[in-house]
């Protein structure tokens, strides 16, 4: 469940907040602007002394004309999107969710509508995600329509926003909003700051704002997040620091930093588990925390601010960036779990990192795609609080294949995090030929969004279509020499029901699945499997299903096996389908079922591989399987996974 900050009717008792009433004339507004600053700090001499409002904002002007420029948030110089975005808002085209594109919002500009039924849309078109693009180009070009354009739209958005009918009110005023656009409106100030079209109103009104938000974030939204900590929480609290790093002349502002400082330091206690995951699990989403608590403990050492962090503050921080090199394929892509989209940069992020630790040169090898540093020599890796398990094949060999698996002990239900235990996503020859499906859209939708986030489109066993629970452990993990890894996991999916999922990856290039359920439940259990996106063959009375890359191949035990729904969701709001196929058979009270899966690296066109217990069907954590995964090679496996053995021979 996510923290929203949204009123609907009534009248919020928060006096320090609220709006001046009407169409208030500027004076008023400047009243309150030089009573929250603190006039007593260098440079605002004149403020102090000025007798009149004319006086005191002509002051005002001058002082944050001149100021020094903290050159290091400003981008030096425009890229294809800043020329895109500054041109488009020349014409009140703007972005709000940017799966959407560019949206025209008309002269005067609205700021009401919601252009879509998916709310993204309006409460991220209130971040002013164009704003930076404005700066940079009016930075390098210095024409004026790009600082009118800022000057105006400031100008509107506070008019309209700030009214008694919307203050609180409108979904711009949602917490997160109010977080990223006070950032966003404090980081940007600077491009615009010597433009004339900063006039007195301008800053007046920029002022006004800034503080309110302030107020809002250090008060009533900083207490509602004490009911749930996760990413909204920590990005608003590190918006309130970074603001008044870069607006210090209230009288508040060593507060609010310090606040920050200090929240943002409790939340990694809270958000950040001991292996240095993210509380939501979710690949995507974690990357906001060690980059987050890192520049938190530098900008605090960069602006004397007063903290104590220790060892365990730093060894979250590292934690965090080895989990990103752990879980990441080889191809450079995060899991698609939970409500993870692709485009995360994995290596250019871990890159930022190796000149502050020097001593991990695996993070260099990784960030370089192995031209430097060190390879890790883990094979096999597990976050053992996330319940993330990865198996691989030498780092610095190619082909590689790498698998890696998600198995949580999750009670809380995070927003972004599915129901998704046993899931898995696989790389054959370093492509990814198996991952997960995606989220699509958000909670604004529930429906397109249930697809996505049910636990039956991801590669999990399902009993009669319904959400697993997520209450998962690791067995055992192992390595049986080099020709043989294996990961063996449990989960309580439902109610009676124990889920045994055995990972086996069986000579560097061959991976084998093999579920045992047991328990009182009884229904239908399905086993799925997808594939990515394109053309395959299904052949069901051979259990198995094909294309380019891949073979999927069941045990003749594994009962029938039949075609599904599939979609994949790689970006935001789009979708594409995908095969998806399930095994599927009855289970009966108090009895057993077991499924057998081998899935393959694409062979010659003439040769099917196969699987099979040997001697049937075993009902028993020990046991014996056969398995022929390309022409002229077999195995046989043999288990015991209550003594944690397990071996491979090669057959003729």
């Amino acid at each position: 469940m996510t923290l929203r900050y949204a009123l609907m009717g009534g009248v919020l008792l928060l006096s320090a907040v609220l709006p001046l009433s009407g169409a208030e004339p500027d004076a008023k507004r400047l009243k309150s602007v030089i009573s929250w600053l603190d006039l007593e700090r260098p440079g605002l001499e004149a403020v102090k002394a000025a007798k009149t409002p004319a006086e005191q904002s002509a002051a005002l002007l001058k002082y944050f004309r001149e100021r020094p420029v903290d050159e290091t948030r400003l981008k030096q110089k425009p890229d294809k999107r800043d020329m895109e975005y500054s041109d488009a808002a020349l014409e009140h085209r703007f972005v709000g969710q940017r799966a959407y594109g560019l949206v025209a919002r008309g002269t005067p500009i609205d700021w009401d509508d919601p252009y879509t039924k998916d709310k993204e849309w309006i409460w991220q078109f209130h971040r002013f995600y164009w704003w930076p693009s404005l700066g940079v180009r009016y930075r390098v070009t210095r024409d004026e329509r790009y600082a009118q354009e800022w000057a105006d739209e400031l100008n509107a958005w506070f008019d309209h926003m700030f009214s008694e009918k919307n203050f609180l009110r409108h979904p711009g005023w949602r917490a997160l909003e109010v977080g990223l656009r006070m950032q966003c409106w404090a980081r940007n100030f600077d491009y615009f700051a010597k433009s004339p079209a900063l006039d007195e109103k301008t800053l007046v009104n920029f002022l006004y704002s800034l503080h309110q938000h302030g107020e809002l974030v250090d008060g009533k939204i900083a207490e509602d997040s004490k009911k749930k900590i996760h990413n909204w929480a920590v990005m608003i609290q590190e918006a309130l620091l970074n603001s008044f790093l870069w607006f210090p002349e209230f009288r508040k502002s060593a507060q609010w930093q310090q606040n920050g400082l200090e929240r943002l330091k409790e939340y990694q206690k809270m958000v950040v588990l001991p292996d240095g995951v993210i509380c939501e699990l979710v690949p995507s989403y974690h990357t906001i925390y060690p980059r987050t608590f890192f520049e938190l403990r530098e900008n605090s050492k960069k602006n004397g601010l007063k903290a104590d962090f220790g060892e365990e503050y730093d060894r979250l921080i590292q934690n965090g960036i080895t989990a990103i090199t752990i879980w990441t394929h080889p191809d450079g892509n995060v899991p698609l779990f939970g409500d993870a989209f692709e485009g995360q940069k994995s290596r250019s992020y871990v890159g930022r990192f190796c000149k502050a630790y020097p001593e991990h040169k695996d993070w260099l090898w990784f960030s370089s795609s192995g031209k430097k540093g060190e390879p890790p020599r883990e094979l096999l890796s597990v976050l053992p609080y996330a319940g993330y398990y990865t198996m691989r094949t030498d780092w610095s060999v190619k082909p590689e294949t790498f698998i890696v698996m998600k198995n949580s002990y999750d009670t809380h239900g995070w927003g972004h995090s599915h129901p998704d235990n046993m899931t898995f996503e696989l790389s054959f020859n370093g492509e990814r030929v198996m991952v997960d499906s995606g989220s699509f859209i958000y909670g604004s939708l529930p429906k397109l969004r249930a697809f996505f986030t049910a636990s039956r489109h991801h590669q999990v066993v399902t009993l009669d279509g319904k959400n697993n629970s997520r209450r998962g452990k690791c067995l055992f993990q192992k390595m049986f020499g080099k020709e043989l890894m294996v990961t063996a996991l449990e989960n309580t999916p439902a109610k009676g029901l124990t889920h045994q999922r055995i990972f086996f990856l069986v000579a560097e290039k061959y991976v084998v699945v093999l579920d045992l359920l047991s328990g009182k439940a009884a229904g239908e259990l399905r086993c799925h499997y997808q594939f990515t996106e394109g053309k395959h063959t299904f052949l069901p009375k051979q259990e198995t299903a094909f294309n380019g890359k891949i073979v999927l191949a069941g045990a003749p035990s594994n009962g029938t096996m039949e075609e599904e729904e599939g979609w994949i969701s790689r970006h935001y709001s789009k979708k594409v389908p995908r095969p998806a196929f399930a095994y599927v058979q009855k289970k009966n009270p108090g009895k057993p079922v077991e499924f057998l899966t081998l899935i393959t690296p694409a062979g010659k066109p003439d040769f099917q591989p196969s699987i099979r217990f040997e001697g049937g069907m075993i009902h028993s954590p020990k046991g014996s399987f056969l398995m022929e995964p390309a022409k002229g090679e077999k195995y046989r496996i043999t288990y015991d996974l209550k003594e944690q053995q397990v071996s491979c021979k090669k057959t003729l």
